[in-house]
């Protein structure tokens, strides 16, 4: 019988042996898994934080002009009850021409629709304001 000669190897390398590959993976399956599904919930939590921060500025937004308003209407509501009060109102009238004064506590205003009168009214007046000395 003829002896095998052992095949002709170029490459040498003494601290590995020829029974190991050549190329392999750094990392197994299960650990790219990991590492993938672990980098898609850190991307799907800096999502959610995003949103939840521009839903929390606008928000705070919103709350600023919930204040601008709220003090607005406190200023005209204040501007309002400032301007009915009788001497104002007088006021108001004569600057823009108009001579009347404010009904006394003792005079009642009566306010009816249009072609209605009170009971006792005589049958010449006309309009829609009544007023009767008591």
């Amino acid at each position: 019988m003829k002896k095998r000669r052992p095949p002709l190897r170029r490459y040498k390398n003494r601290n590995r042996s020829w029974d190991t590959r050549q190329n392999t993976f750094a990392l197994t399956l299960k650990s790219s898994a990991v590492i993938v599904l672990l980098a898609l919930a850190a991307i799907a939590y800096l999502l959610v934080r995003h949103s939840n921060e521009s839903l929390a500025d606008g928000i705070v937004r919103e709350q600023a002009r919930q204040r601008a308003l709220m003090e607005e209407l406190q200023r005209e509501t204040a501007k309002w009850n400032h301007m009915r009060s009788p001497e104002n109102l007088r006021a108001v009238l004569l600057a823009n021409g108009i001579a009347m004064n404010v009904p006394s506590p003792r005079q009642r205003v009566a306010m009816r629709g249009p072609g209605a009168r009170p009971s006792g009214a005589p049958a010449v007046a006309t309009g829609t304001a009544y007023a009767a000395n008591r």
